[in-house]
């Protein structure tokens, strides 16, 4: 039984620009058409987190330099989620901003063995400040990475066939498409996306029972 069935991002651009009426079946889209939809498509991958995607995208243990002082660098493809790891197993807290307005500079500057760290933006500041190597490694959530051409989008399976909608509701406007057929991608889009986020993530609770 084959299970492999699978959409690349050049097909997801043709299928959007068919549903949009600009080519058609046997029209072979433009250079400039398949760049123009190529950025609808990774604006659009890069958004879904905002409408509530959760994606099978999850590091473990990727190990987080440190050179000196309190600031580390997070990796480059870094979303949310983190957990932090000290070599020796210990899990570092996540301070809240209002934890860390309200710790005076004195405070801040304290040397030890880190037991906490503060996120912002793509750094975190690590407290107490160490001296030596705590030997750092990091669990996320990451980006979902960047579409291209031939290969298929880091998306599961189930989405690629509306992932063209998206791609033509982002794009129908820019194309002058008649109200009515944009109206309908709209609508095709929308009815998709509520589905498809629906079964992204159990919305049940999680239970394990232990045998005595």
């Amino acid at each position: 039984m084959a299970t492999s069935w699978a959409l690349t991002s050049s097909q997801i651009i043709r299928s959007a620009l068919e549903h949009m009426g600009v080519i058609d079946a046997v029209g072979t889209p433009s250079a400039e058409d398949s760049a123009a939809c190529l950025r609808a498509l990774n604006g659009l991958l890069k958004e879904l987190p905002a409408y509530g995607y959760l994606w099978p995208e999850y590091r473990e243990a990727v190990a987080v330099p440190w050179v000196s002082g309190a600031t580390v660098t997070l990796p480059s493809d870094f979303y949310g989620f983190p957990l932090m790891k000290r070599s020796d197993g210990v899990i570092l807290r996540e301070f809240t901003p209002a934890e860390w307005a309200n710790m005076d500079a004195g405070s801040r500057a304290q040397t030890g063995v880190p037991e906490a760290f503060y996120r912002l933006g793509t750094t975190a500041t690590l407290w107490p400040v160490p001296s030596t190597d705590p030997g750092l490694t990091l669990d996320y959530q990451s980006i979902i990475s960047d579409a291209a051409g031939a290969a298929q989008p880091d998306m599961p399976q189930a989405w690629m066939n509306a992932i063209p909608w998206g791609v033509a509701a982002e794009c129908w406007m820019k194309y002058q498409v008649p109200m009515d057929r944009g109206q309908i991608i709209e609508t095709k889009w929308g009815v998709k996306l509520q589905q498809l986020l629906a079964i992204s993530a159990p919305d049940a609770p999680i239970e394990f029972t232990v045998a005595d």
